[in-house]
């Protein structure tokens, strides 16, 4: 029993406000000399409309092509800064050649030095003892 009045309650309720519904104001037409002005209008619009879909279309391209161009010099800016690493750990390593060349040098002049210094002994010893060994050896074979 509710429920029918609820129904009858809202078909009340929907016919009243159908019943309020506003007209929509009629629309004035234009004089004769507007309606040519706008249709002028409308043709100058759907002109420019139809120059800036083309505008629009060239520069959704160049902004396709300077993606492309973006992507290319993205990789090779990659590239370039993979290979400047490598070149940097070169640099790295080859830093202290010229003091190891240095050390070197100066440890092969050492070396220089000593071997001379050797050399000298050795003279000086065999100076020395080739007199004295030679006397005990003649005496030796003498006998």
């Amino acid at each position: 029993m509710q429920i029918i009045r609820y129904i009858f309650a809202c078909l009340f309720l929907l016919i009243f406000v159908v019943g309020c519904v506003q007209e929509q104001p009629k629309v004035q037409e234009p004089s004769p000399p507007d309606v040519l002005a706008l249709k002028r209008k409308n043709v100058k619009l759907r002109r420019a409309n139809e120059d800036l879909q083309r505008e629009n279309i060239v520069l959704k391209d160049r902004v396709a092509t300077l993606t492309d161009r973006e992507r290319k010099l993205s990789k090779k800016l990659a590239d370039q800064e993979f290979e400047l690493g490598q070149l940097r750990q070169q640099v790295d390593s080859l830093a202290d050649l010229p003091a190891e060349r240095d050390r070197y040098k100066k440890q092969a002049e050492k070396l220089k030095a000593d071997v001379i210094r050797l050399e000298l002994e050795l003279r000086q010893y065999k100076r020395s003892s080739s007199p004295a060994e030679e006397t005990p050896a003649k005496s030796e074979k003498e006998q």
